[in-house]
């Protein structure tokens, strides 16, 4: 089995402004930061999926194929958004598990 020193430096590059940050606080917020823009992404482009479905839904004119495409788009859709929401609400629980804050404030563990 030959290695690939690309599968190990791929993640690094991307960890980069991680690494590259001054403490914990700091790249924790660039973590939010990060991935509040990769969900907000996410959830757009899954609405448009499931616009996509509508409108192929609307254009099928009878044809059960292209109402059955379109229906499972619509279908694809709403489980993507609310795969979405789901990442999201547990992000912010997490965050808020472990009060952290937008990068102004360190990370403290819960008190049980």
């Amino acid at each position: 089995m030959k290695f690939d020193v690309k599968k190990l430096i791929a993640p690094l590059v991307l960890l980069t402004p991680l690494m590259a940050s001054a403490d914990v606080s700091s790249a924790i917020a660039s973590v939010r930061t990060w991935l509040n823009a990769l969900i907000s992404v996410l959830f757009i482009l899954t609405t448009l999926y499931f616009i996509w479905g509508i409108i192929e839904y609307i254009r099928a004119a009878g044809d059960e194929a292209a109402l059955k495409k379109g229906k499972s788009h619509m279908i694809y859709g709403v489980i993507g958004m609310a795969v979405m929401a789901a990442s999201w609400g547990i992000a912010k629980w997490i965050m808020d598990s472990f009060s952290i804050t937008g990068g102004t404030g360190g990370v403290t563990l819960p008190q049980f």
